[in-house]
């Protein structure tokens, strides 16, 4: 569309000139600069509506590549917290599958219901050591009453009757 605006500007220019020259033809010098300075407005125009569809055409284009960076960015970004989200899900169910299958072990559920009992003990001390090396993203795997008074612990070597933080306080 625009090269066709360009040829009826162009057109409309030289008939104009054309005219202009026929009606004042009285010298040839006269024609020579008459020509001349056609011609630059001819290429004064052209050059004008050129640059006018230059910066149109510039502009559209930086417009589409611009929205299509940012929605690819935002997919991008989106995709990445949805993955790491999923990550840290299965991160987080398997850890709490772990936790839930130590408390219910029956070693640890004998030993919390008569923590005196030296044999039950040796057993829940075996078993958390055990348990506790099959995962060893565990800082620290215990056994504890509610009163806060830790009764069984792996990673750290605290033995029953290991005061917890509340004891320590006091």
């Amino acid at each position: 569309m625009m090269v066709f605006l360009l040829f009826i500007l162009v057109e409309i220019i030289l008939k104009r000139s054309y005219f202009y020259l026929k009606l004042n033809s009285e010298s040839e010098d006269r024609i020579m600069k008459a020509k001349l300075n056609l011609s630059k407005k001819l290429s004064i125009s052209i050059s004008l509506v050129v640059m006018v569809f230059l910066i149109i055409l510039v502009t559209a284009v930086y417009r589409k590549t611009n929205s299509a960076i940012t929605e690819l960015s935002k997919h991008r970004m989106v995709e990445s917290v949805e993955s790491r989200t999923a990550l840290i899900k299965t991160y987080m169910q398997g850890v709490e599958q772990s936790i839930a299958g130590y408390s219910a072990a029956p070693e640890i559920v004998d030993f919390m219901k008569d923590t005196e009992n030296t044999k039950k003990y040796e057993k829940a001390q075996k078993f958390t050591e055990n348990y506790s090396a099959k995962y060893p993203y565990f800082e620290n795997l215990f056994a504890a009453s509610i009163d806060d008074y830790v009764v069984k612990t792996a990673s750290v070597k605290a033995s029953i009757g290991t005061p917890g933080a509340q004891d320590e306080a006091s």
